[in-house]
């Protein structure tokens, strides 16, 4: 669990940090094309999204599933059973395996607009 908690702040550094003009004159477009059958990630859980009104929405979108992919990370056993499988769903509908890569986004797009994003952000991965 701490890992996450590594990356995150690791990554809200980064992300937090302006660019600078040699940053931007560096940056390459991806040319690499999205599968044909992506499927978008299923809504976070009415609980977990009732957190986020406040926010922007795809911001709430995002910490939502952050907060509900760190609830189920909990639940996962890793023993096989039907639990772990529905678990295992659940997790994959959510896009947990590549919602952590959507944080720098979201702060450079909202972090001098909305700092209550980043606060959330925060509380997500803090350990109270």
């Amino acid at each position: 669990m701490r890992h996450y908690l590594l990356i995150a702040l690791l990554l809200l550094s980064t992300a937090c940090t302006p660019p600078t003009a040699q940053d931007e004159s560096m940056q390459v477009q991806s040319t690499k094309t999205p599968p044909a059958a992506t499927v978008a990630p299923a809504a976070p859980a009415a609980e977990f999204a009732s957190r986020y009104t406040h926010l922007p929405a795809e911001a709430a979108d995002v910490l939502a599933r952050i907060d509900e992919c760190l609830y189920f990370s909990g639940e996962f056993n890793g023993d096989g059973s039907a639990r772990d499988k529905e678990v295992s769903a659940r997790m994959d509908a959510l896009g947990c395996a590549g919602v952590i890569e959507q944080i720098p986004a979201m702060l450079q797009k909202y972090a001098a607009t909305h700092p209550d994003v980043i606060t959330a952000l925060k509380a997500v991965f803090s350990n109270d």
